[in-house]
């Protein structure tokens, strides 16, 4: 029998649940048990299956925590120590890009500090194994940080967020962007709806969210439905990059 579990600060909940939605797919192939708890401020999870499907289960596991150190975690590293920071949509929807930039060697780099180790407290393995990670994160940070007077300029801010994104790989040709019932839905050029994947520090499909989807698709194209249902920083920033 394989067993294993995990634990976080509550203050990372979205973590965890993130996690256990992740797994659902390999519990129920593997008629896994798990158990799902909060206790003292600290959410736990546990697995169980057979030892015939431990090697599919530990594979998965390693592919959703590499996602949450590379996304989730990086997200807050640069946003706790970053001085660029407010609350608006451009400098939100600038360090998310820089989250996602360069995150498929972050979760590389992640997999490798988690091969063969028992991570048991997800934050605590976060703090004292990923050295590499933070380091390289660092770089970026402090080079930013150096420049974050500078960047509280929107022009120069919006210079920095065109060259990150012209940095990401092209994906779709044309996506369209509707609301309806105070809901916003993405389309790809066909017409077919695009599921709207809700980044760890979002809370639903808000603005925040959508853009975060258009960074991760890339578009060569984006048309609004109808500009008007949406706030007016949300239509500069994608009549301004997109």
């Amino acid at each position: 029998m394989f067993e294993t579990s995990f634990s976080i600060d509550a203050k990372h909940k979205r973590f965890l649940d993130w996690f256990y939605e992740g797994l659902k797919k390999s519990v129920k192939d593997s008629k896994a048990i798990v158990a799902y708890n909060v206790m003292d401020e600290r959410v736990f999870l546990s697995v169980a299956c057979e030892d015939i499907f431990a090697v599919n289960m530990k594979s998965e596991i390693m592919d959703l925590l590499s996602q949450i150190f590379a996304l989730g975690f990086k997200h807050d590293y640069l946003k706790k120590r970053l001085n660029i920071y407010k609350e608006n949509l451009l400098t939100k929807t600038l360090i998310n890009t820089m989250t996602l930039f360069d995150c498929e060697n972050d979760k590389k780099l992640a997999k490798k500090e988690l091969f063969n180790q028992q991570v048991g407290a997800i934050d605590g393995f976060f703090n004292f194994r990923f050295k590499k990670l933070k380091k390289k994160w660092n770089e970026v940070i402090d080079l930013t940080n150096e420049n974050s007077i500078v960047l509280y300029n929107n022009d120069v801010a919006e210079e920095f967020l065109a060259f990150l994104f012209d940095a990401l790989p092209s994906g779709e040709n044309e996506i369209k962007i509707c609301k309806k019932d105070e809901k916003i839905q993405l389309f790809d050029k066909g017409g077919l709806k695009i599921p709207v994947t809700i980044p760890f520090w979002c809370d639903c499909e808000d603005e925040e969210a959508v853009l975060y989807n258009i960074v991760l698709l890339q578009p060569q194209k984006v048309v609004l439905c109808d500009e008007k249902s949406f706030s007016h920083d949300f239509v500069y920033i994608i009549k301004r990059f997109f």
